[in-house]
């Protein structure tokens, strides 16, 4: 059903097919078809034309469903895990006591258990279309990007002289460092005494795309901790704070 969307969705980008833009049938249609998609009542924004979605947004109106208060003075670390190929009815606090999906339902069972008690802590979405359930979201997930859908090329549409600005950019014009998590296994090797053995071994380390989450996890959250010190250390020295943007994809769920 997603990749059907996923198909589907890059074309109602596309400008209204020419057939109908030579009728004459008034702005009125134009509206209608873009407010299938577009929430009028809440999102500020311009199209940039009749006959398409893309828009530049300004701004929302409405009750405000949640708040994030930031202290310029102590910037907040900030960490996008995206979670290969990871769905929405695993979640026994997503789908809730209705469970669309029958996995769950009339039972206390969750495979997720962690997610869920972060879900329940924090802000969660039940309705939300993913551009892509794989690697290919990254580039609608850091920079708002519709993917390039394509078997060969891959994000970014095999461009590699794409320059594209998104998080990365914005969060390091705000002073972050910023990090994208790969050659993991060189750093296992170092850091964690993995022996190359123990890759393609009984052990299992990692398969034809990298490693497990397990080391990949375990080296993030040494970063996460290295860098934290470094941080506390700055500040004690009356040092400005350092704050970091991580980005880390996992493999093992897909």
């Amino acid at each position: 059903m997603n990749m059907s969307l996923n198909q589907l969705f890059p074309k109602v980008m596309l400008p209204i097919p020419k057939a109908i833009l030579e009728q004459d049938i008034g702005p009125t249609f134009h509206n209608v078809w873009a407010e299938r998609y577009i929430h009028y009542p809440t999102e500020v924004h311009q199209r940039f034309g009749d006959n398409t979605l893309y828009r530049q947004t300004t701004g929302f109106h409405g009750d405000l469903a949640f708040n994030v208060s930031i202290d310029h003075e102590y910037p907040p670390n900030v960490i996008l895990l995206s979670i290969e190929s990871f769905r929405f009815h695993d979640s026994r606090y997503l789908v809730g006591e209705e469970d669309p999906s029958n996995l769950l339902k009339g039972t206390n069972i969750t495979v997720t258990p962690n997610f869920d008690r972060w879900a329940k802590r924090g802000v969660s979405f039940r309705n939300m279309w993913s551009s892509l359930p794989t690697s290919r979201s990254l580039e609608s997930l850091l920079f708002a990007q519709v993917p390039y859908d394509n078997v060969v090329a891959a994000t970014a549409g095999g461009r590699e002289d794409t320059k594209l600005s998104g998080l990365p950019q914005l969060l390091s014009s705000k002073g972050y460092e910023t990090f994208f998590t790969t050659e993991m296994k060189k750093l296992a090797e170092s850091d964690m005494n993995i022996t190359r053995d123990q890759w393609d071994g009984p052990e299992q380390r990692k398969f034809s795309w990298g490693v497990h989450d397990d080391v990949s996890f375990q080296l993030v959250g040494d970063l996460l901790v290295n860098k934290t010190k470094e941080q506390s250390t700055r500040m004690a020295r009356g040092d400005p704070k350092k704050p970091m943007f991580i980005t880390h994809y996992t493999i093992s769920s897909h």
